[in-house]
């Protein structure tokens, strides 16, 4: 409970989708996933923690899986938050923060693995953003693009 008796709530309502088809030994799977989030944001609001007293976050993702005789994978999957602009709660700030109060970001995921016996799992992933915080160049106004958060990241996964 925050000042004044306010609390916050949050309200999720989530759809989700699944497809696969074998082909042989092989399996494509097919995954979304939708989220309306609605934002009340009483105790944020009076506490000056927010500009807006209720929000609403959307996020969307569509990923396509291509398993290869149980043994490897390839994935691309594409990502979209949409929200309230809220200059308060998205604030300018370094490296996280929004120069135009916006969620607003989207982007693609590209993935490879490779399990080359039972227990050890080897990915590699690459994440690509076009839109981050509400805008591709200087989202942060400190000069930092969306592109600047792209990632690449390595794993080795041992299951004992």
């Amino acid at each position: 409970q925050g000042i004044s008796g306010q609390t916050d709530k949050y309200t999720d309502i989530a759809f989700d989708l699944t497809y696969e088809r074998k082909f042989g030994t092989d399996l494509l799977s097919v995954h979304s996933t939708y989220i309306y989030e609605d934002q009340d944001l009483d105790a944020s609001y009076v506490a000056g923690d927010s500009e807006n007293q209720s929000d609403d976050l959307n996020t969307f993702r569509l990923d396509a899986n291509y398993y290869f005789d149980g043994s490897a994978v390839l994935s691309l999957a594409y990502f979209m938050i949409r929200g309230d602009s809220d200059d308060i709660l998205y604030s300018p700030g370094q490296l996280d923060g929004s120069r135009n109060g916006s969620p607003d970001s989207d982007g693609l995921i590209a993935q490879v693995g490779y399990y080359p016996w039972q227990n050890l799992w080897l990915s590699l992933q690459y994440t690509a953003y076009f839109q981050f915080n509400g805008s591709s160049n200087d989202y942060d106004g400190f000069g930092r693009d969306a592109s600047d958060n792209n990632t690449l990241y390595a794993l080795i996964w041992l299951v004992w």
